[in-house]
Order: C-alpha cells, then structure tokens, then sequence
C-alpha cells in the first residue's frame, strides 16, 4: 500500500502553505487493503463510496468539501511537493485559472517512456492526467464533475469540460511542466506492455469502450498473484 507516504507527503505539503486552510479527505472506494483504518490513523477525514469507479470516486472526495475554494485531486499512489501545491494555489488565487494539472515522473524505463508520450499529449491539447488535478470548487460544481458515464479517461473529460467552463470567465487551464508529480509506476509492473498499449489503441479507436467497466481492466484489476489463483480487485 502506498497510501502512508502520499498522506505524509500531503500532510506535510500543508503545513507550508500558511495563508490558506486546508484539509485531505481519502476515498475508501470498496477497498480492500484498509484504506479507510489507515487514513483514519493520519487523522484525515474518510468518505466511503460503495460502487468502484474512480470518476464516483473523485467526486465523492469532491463533493465532501461544498464549503471549499478550491480543489486538488490526488491518486493515493502518488507524492505531492510543497512546490507543486504551492503552483496550483498561486495560479487559482491569480483569478487568470480555473485549473490545471502537471506532467508526471515515474521510475522504470518502460514508465518513463510512458511519461514522454502524455507528455508530449497534454503540451499539445492542455488537457491534465488524473494522478494531479487542481481547480475551482465553483467550476467543479458546475460541470457536475467528473463524468460518471465512463470507467477511464474521466480526467480528460474534466480537463475539456472545465477549460471550456474556464474559458466563458476568461479563464485558462494550466499544465505544470516543470515542476512535475511523481506517481507509481505498478500499473506498468502488473501489467504487459501489450496490455496496455492494446488498451489504449482500443480506447483511441473505439472511445466508447470507456464506458464498459470490463473493457477497462487495466485500472480495475490486478494481474494473477505468483501465489493466488484469484484477481483481487481494487
């Protein structure tokens, strides 16, 4: 479980940010591996979801907070800096954004590869991953979040649908290219390379496959144990 560090690094990440309040809230999404006994041990609020969907997932977390400025959306398997934190709340208090992103950084080749080419993607539509989101709460309420139609790419669907929220109040959504988040790289051990090059062909060709759960195992299922004969989902 990578769930203590990225609180550590969160609860951390907070205490440098004096001029504004804020607060972490965990989503135990049906887990299975004690999420919410964990989060509950840092001290930080716990909101179960029943239905395992991360778009449910998210805005379940996002709802939560109705009485916030602003949001930062962060998978519980990646480490936010006091840097990255510190970019997001200076462009949402600028009144220029209403949200953004950043690139990402993992360890292994094949995901540093992997890095490189949505890197290269989100430079070119401006559009943000989901391991780091930040934006407006007003604009989050009001294109009903994150899109609970589709079982992946939630976060590009966002992206689109609070750029063009932002861009009536002449607002822009902003990719932090620099100062990057650094986010697991297990999908790419669990998984084939053909695996998940397979499935993002299949997504890029036939879009509407993200709205099949089972079409979407990569971000469902872990791959056989060496020592079960059982999938254990997340």
């Amino acid at each position: 479980m990578l769930l203590p560090a990225t609180l550590e690094a969160a609860l951390s990440c907070l205490k440098t940010t004096p001029n504004h309040q804020g607060k972490i809230v965990v989503v135990d999404n049906n887990s299975t591996d004690r999420t919410s006994d964990v989060a509950k041990d840092y001290g930080v609020d716990v909101v179960f979801e029943a239905i395992n969907q991360i778009s449910k997932a998210r805005n379940a977390g996002g709802r939560h907070c109705p009485e916030v400025d602003y949001l930062i959306f962060l998978d519980a398997d990646s480490l936010l800096t006091p840097e990255l934190l510190q970019f997001s709340l200076e462009k949402l208090d600028s009144g220029k954004h209403c949200g953004g992103g950043a690139l990402f950084e993992l360890e292994c080749q094949s995901g540093k590869n992997a890095a490189a080419i949505w890197a290269l993607v989100s430079k070119l539509t401006g559009l943000a991953g989901g391991a780091f989101i930040f934006c407006l709460n007003e604009g989050f309420k009001d294109v009903q979040g994150f899109s609970e139609k589709v079982y992946a790419a939630e976060d590009v669907l966002f992206s689109r649908a609070l750029k063009k929220w932002g861009r009536k109040r002449k607002q822009t959504f902003i990719i932090s290219t620099k100062i990057k988040i650094f986010t697991s790289d297990r999908k790419l051990k669990w998984h084939s390379n053909w695996m998940i090059l397979k499935t993002f062909l299949l997504i890029s060709i036939f879009p509407w496959r993200v709205r099949n759960r089972d079409k979407m195992k990569l971000w469902y299922e872990r791959p056989q144990e060496k020592n079960s004969e059982l999938k254990k989902k997340y």
